[in-house]
């Protein structure tokens, strides 16, 4: 799209932030809001030079920014206890392993791979025991059902292409939730005091809450007793583990879907909740109602420049959807 993306923007701002603070030795967590607040605010006034955003557009995106310095601040606060144990093996880490044809094998001295299957994981880890794990950080307006864990595609072809570029078990992916919804203050009362009713404590972690004044000590204790049963309320960590079936399947499935994609692809409408702020929306709508959706396209859209100058054989195929 020609037009500015906030929201794809900033998703990928909040990735770096978060690849900057896990790239450092320890990890700087207390680096990352900054991070990200900078290099948003660099992003705002090159939109002011070049697209000249409406004064309303670019409150709106100012609000983002500090949505999102405030998720990672409070990131910074919960992951190291959440780090424990872990060493991070790399960062932002890109691959490419082969996928043989249905029809074949691939190996040396065999056929070469028909196309090779890109992934980009944000994050690998070992555990205590020197395990190996993938890390995904995932923005969301809300929490991930358990059905949507358990059949998301891409934590099972990344796990599937792991274990063969690195020949060795990857034990599954660590896969952490940011809410889009900040953590809040406590409600003060009229006498100064924070709130006991716990109904308005949504978005209010024990932590907070006890740096106030006058903190009461049983919703102190009831705060705490949440977060120790239901987790904190805007930040989640999964554990996703995919059985050795699951992630043997892929070595028929990727193949296949790579035959349709590098071929003559068949596209199907597959709405979804990022149906809300996909900006092909207009023409995908266009193209279902027989409209000239092509003009559109050549009128608000422009061709994004090569990954590679030379593809390698035969294409490359992803399940990447960052």
């Amino acid at each position: 799209p020609k037009a500015p993306q906030p929201t794809l923007e900033f998703g990928r701002l909040i990735h770096a932030a978060l690849d900057h603070g896990y790239s450092a030795n320890p990890p700087d967590y207390a680096g990352m809001a900054d991070w990200f607040r900078e290099d948003a605010r660099a992003w705002i006034e090159e939109q002011d030079r070049s697209y000249k955003p409406w004064s309303s557009q670019r409150e709106a995106w100012e609000v983002d920014v500090e949505l999102g310095a405030r998720m990672l601040a409070e990131y910074a606060l919960w992951a190291p206890a959440q780090d424990k144990g872990l060493t991070v093996v790399a960062t932002e880490h890109e691959g490419l392993v082969p996928v043989e044809t249905p029809r074949g094998q691939w190996g040396p001295g065999l056929i070469e791979p028909f196309a090779l299957y890109y992934f980009r994981a944000d994050g690998l880890v070992r555990d205590e025991m020197g395990r190996l794990w993938l890390m995904e950080h995932k923005t969301t307006a809300r929490w991930w059902s358990e059905v949507m864990i358990d059949l998301d595609e891409q934590l099972t072809a990344y796990t599937w292409a792991a274990q063969r570029k690195f020949q060795e078990p990857v034990v599954g992916v660590m896969v952490n939730f940011l809410l889009k919804s900040p953590v809040e203050d406590p409600p003060i009362l009229k006498d100064g005091m924070p709130t006991t009713a716990m109904s308005r404590l949504a978005r209010t972690t024990a932590a907070r809450y006890s740096n106030f004044r006058g903190a009461n000590s049983a919703t102190l204790a009831a705060l705490m007793d949440r977060e120790r049963d239901e987790g904190h309320p805007t930040l989640r960590r999964e554990y996703v583990l995919r059985s050795e079936y699951a992630v043997g399947q892929q070595t028929q499935r990727i193949p296949a879907e790579a035959e349709g994609m590098l071929g003559s692809p068949k596209i199907y409408p597959t709405p979804s909740l990022a149906c809300s702020w996909c900006p092909a929306r207009v023409p995908c709508t266009m193209a279902e109602n027989g409209e000239d959706y092509e003009e559109h396209l050549a009128y608000f859209f422009e061709r994004r420049p090569a990954m590679w100058d030379e593809i390698p054989t035969g294409g490359v195929v992803s399940d990447d959807t960052d």
